[in-house]
């Protein structure tokens, strides 16, 4: 399953929650992977490697970028947390 084209994601700089993840999961890059358009080092970085400032995200306006996350349970407990703090300052 894929939610973006082969063309988009092979034309784009790819950035993704957890590569180990998206390299067994995510059809938009296993799919170009498996018939060769790509390889696995068309991953270009971790989110958290953008957020620390160990890669830069996009270097021009015209520059795609693109963002696949496969969702990981440590994003849905952070989330939560916020939430719970922000609910209990409130009360």
């Amino acid at each position: 399953m894929r939610e973006l084209d082969e063309e988009t994601v092979t034309n784009s700089k790819l950035v993704v929650d957890s590569t180990e993840a998206c390299l067994a999961e995510a059809g938009e890059i296993v799919i170009p992977i498996t018939q060769k358009r790509i390889a696995a080092s068309h991953i270009y970085a971790e989110l958290a490697e953008l957020v620390a400032g160990k890669k830069v995200g996009r270097s021009s306006e015209h520059e795609v970028t693109i963002f696949k996350s496969v969702g990981l349970a440590f994003e849905d407990i952070v989330t939560s947390k916020n939430v719970l703090d922000k609910l209990e300052r409130a009360s």
